[in-house]
């Protein structure tokens, strides 16, 4: 605010009781009037921010005209569709797509409103983010295990949300641990490691060997949710050794291959990656492995979508960052009106 009255040659004070004075319908029929005159088929993309706390703004962009059409007080159903119910036809009748990240509500909402013809695409950092997600979940619970030396089926069941068995709540009560010496007996033998890892096997190279207690002093956390062509010989190798050493079930190296499957597909575009995914995930075991392959399942036409149409979310992401920074600046708001109108006018 105070560059564009530096610029305006006028105060701070001035610009903002011109903001004040703007009616905030106006100001959402010119955002439908950028949409009137935007020639051929429209995507719209939707996501949300939050104003102070939970309590939510809807922001609402065109992708072919790279605009924000409109601001939303909130993120209701009927708000949503209220604003769809005001569009004039000839708009509703060239809206083709729609943009999201993957929450279901806005999905059913403008296919209620605008029909089944309209095409949902899930913006794919939010497939990826969901896939580093569950490999960080998996790596930590088994970190946590082998610290606490009770891993294995016959102690933890991880095909279940649910964790420890009820016959073995007794003798691994809370805050009881085993000495980590015991963890040599969960380790892989010689012919378990001939499992096929997703990584480079290094040619007689001599690295030092990881300790279990320097494995768990260093959470390796960025090894793990970089790129492996980013990675280097080093960290390649230091990969393949916590793999065979630490993993004893194989669910974190599951996690990881899903993990580069996954970036691979959205980055090529490649339905029959998907299908190898879904299949290579279909008969896990690891619940948060579960949860990923029924996410991708639910969203499986949608991912399609998005290799057929090429749209993402990013020009939301990159306004709602913008209108982050405007509150940051500001020191907040007090009132949603006023903020809705400074994103409308300054976006």
């Amino acid at each position: 605010m105070a560059e564009i009255a530096r610029r305006s040659s006028t105060s701070e004070y001035r610009i903002w009781n011109i903001i004040s004075g703007l009616d905030i319908t106006e100001l959402m029929k010119k955002g439908i009037q950028k949409m009137l005159n935007q020639p051929g088929d429209l995507y719209l993309g939707i996501d949300e921010h939050s104003f102070s706390g939970r309590d939510m703004v809807l922001v609402i962009t065109e992708h072919s005209s790279q605009n924000v059409v409109a601001v939303l007080p909130n993120t209701t159903k009927e708000t949503l569709k209220k604003w769809l119910n005001n569009l004039p036809p000839s708009v509703m009748a060239r809206i083709k797509g729609l943009t999201i990240d993957m929450t279901g509500a806005y999905k059913n909402t403008v296919l209620e409103t605008l029909g089944v013809q309209i095409v949902t695409i899930v913006d794919k950092y939010h497939i990826i983010q969901m896939a580093n997600n569950a490999l960080d979940e998996v790596r930590k619970m088994n970190n946590w295990m082998i610290h606490m030396g009770i891993y294995g089926h016959d102690i933890i069941d991880l095909r279940q949300r649910k964790g420890i068995k009820k016959n073995n709540r007794k003798r691994y009560s809370r805050g009881r641990r085993v000495p980590l010496k015991n963890y040599s007996k969960y380790r892989k033998t010689d012919t378990d490691k001939q499992i096929n890892i997703r990584l480079y096997k290094p040619n007689n190279e001599v690295y030092k060997p990881i300790t279990v207690q320097h494995y768990l002093s260093q959470t390796y956390r960025t090894l793990f949710l970089k790129r492996q062509e980013d990675l280097t010989e080093k960290q390649k190798h230091r990969l393949n050794q916590i793999l065979i050493e630490f993993d004893p079930l194989g669910y974190i190296c599951e996690a990881y291959t899903a993990k580069e499957m996954i970036t691979e597909m959205m980055e090529e575009k490649d339905k029959e990656e998907l299908e190898n995914l879904l299949y290579f995930l279909k008969d896990t075991e690891h619940y948060k492995l579960q949860e990923l392959y029924r996410s991708l399942m639910k969203w499986k036409q949608e991912i399609i979508n998005y290799f057929e149409h090429g749209k993402t979310n990013a020009r939301n992401e990159g306004y709602n960052n913008k209108a982050k920074i405007f509150k940051r600046i500001s020191y907040g708001y007090k009132t949603k009106t006023n903020y809705i109108k400074k994103l409308m006018f300054a976006l």
